[in-house]
């Protein structure tokens, strides 16, 4: 059984939580045409450890965002 609670899905994109994770939203994204990823060490900057950057078109953020703001974040 799945734990997944789905906010968004769409061809290339599933946004959802996770029934036991009040905390977060999860995005997959599926056949993206750039991403990068950043580990840093720990001693590069106390704040940042890691960065992810993808690419997405501005109407599926659009999308995402409009979702998002279903939800009670507080």
């Amino acid at each position: 059984m799945s734990t997944k609670s789905t906010i968004l899905s769409k061809e290339k994109i599933h946004l959802y939580k996770e029934c036991f994770d009040d905390e977060n939203f999860y995005i997959d994204l599926f056949d993206i045409d750039k991403l990068s990823v950043d580990l840093y060490p720990v001693y590069a900057n106390n704040k940042q450890k890691s960065k992810v950057t993808f690419k997405i078109s501005k109407k599926d953020f659009k999308d995402i965002i409009n979702k998002v703001k279903t939800f009670d974040l507080e």
